[in-house]
């Protein structure tokens, strides 16, 4: 239930934005974002991500649970979800997708791209800097951040807030 009104807040944010970067300002900012994850070449140097933490689902409280994500390019990624003896497990091998051992397509594979996506988001918008597009400053919380979607294929995108003074990624909304 609190999920819904930081979404609202960041679909609103975005409808208010301002004008675009300068040609050229589109690159300088993607390129302190990257330095601020340690640059190009650290974040090109990332083999793999482990996430872990905990889903506390709002609707079915039974289903909340540890989760654990591991992360791998090129769009490779594991999710558990739930103790270890009865885990819901989903797994990404880029253009195939499986969901407790079914192969998925759709939303489902869809939803797990993003995850990828999102999980490597520094590196993705570094890799496709030429495909973003500057959605111009927004303001989110107080603060003013610069907004830029990430197209992924035709369907798809990833909506990014960075903040412009420390070049971090501060919010992501994904568009099926």
């Amino acid at each position: 239930m609190l999920v819904r009104p930081a979404l609202c807040l960041a679909v609103t944010a975005t409808v208010v934005s301002t004008p675009a970067l300068a040609a050229g300002d589109l690159d300088r900012l993607v390129d302190q974002m990257a330095a601020a994850y340690g640059g190009k070449e650290a974040l090109a140097k990332m083999a793999t991500l482990t996430q872990t933490g905990r889903v506390a689902a709002t609707i079915r409280v039974a289903s909340s649970g540890p989760l654990v994500r591991i992360y791998a390019r090129s769009l490779k990624l594991r999710v558990e979800i739930g103790a270890p003896t009865d885990a819901e497990v989903r797994v990404l091998d880029g253009k195939r997708g499986w969901r407790n051992g079914r192969e998925v397509s759709g939303p489902p594979y869809e939803a797990m791209v993003l995850q990828a996506v999102r999980l490597d988001l520094p590196f993705a918008l570094v890799e496709n800097r030429q495909s973003l597009v500057d959605r111009g400053l927004t303001t989110l919380h107080g603060k003013e951040v610069h907004t830029v979607e990430l197209p992924i294929g035709a369907a798809m995108s990833v909506t990014v807030g960075i903040e412009p003074t420390t070049g971090r990624v501060v919010y992501s909304a994904a568009r099926l």
